[in-house]
């Protein structure tokens, strides 16, 4: 996701205006250590995770960051101004599983239920996660 502060000004709506936009500043996760950052490594300012890009972004100290689609909806500070193409988009997938040696077989299938439950499919969703059928 392509981000700007949300009182933004600057008429952005996709990844080639930045290319036009002398002057303003990128804001990136590092590409060594964050995927979101190898996505976008022609950046000028780098950060070890995207939720300093978000923060960098909604207080106006760079122009416009590439964040994953979670960090921008969890900071009503940013808005999106444009998807990257789905080439390049991150499908991250968390997997969760119960280990059958595990001692606490009961507290881990609760908490695996509650994972595949309505509420927190609503959670999920709210913060930009997709649930994947099992």
């Amino acid at each position: 996701m392509l981000i700007v502060p949300k009182d933004s000004t600057w008429n952005i709506s996709g990844f080639n205006d930045i290319a036009n936009a002398p002057g303003k500043t990128l804001a990136i996760g590092a590409p060594e250590s964050v995927p979101a950052g190898a996505y976008a490594k022609e950046a000028i300012v780098q950060f070890t995770d995207v939720q300093q890009v978000a923060t960098t972004v909604a207080t106006g100290n760079a122009d416009v960051g590439v964040v994953y689609s979670t960090d921008a909806l969890a900071n009503d500070k940013v808005k999106v101004v444009a998807t990257g193409p789905d080439a390049v988009n991150a499908k991250i997938v968390y997997p969760a599983a119960k280990i059958i040696e595990s001692k606490n077989q009961d507290v881990t299938q609760k908490y695996l239920d509650f994972l595949l439950s309505k509420e927190a499919k609503a959670i999920f969703e709210k913060y930009g996660f997709v649930i994947a059928s099992q």
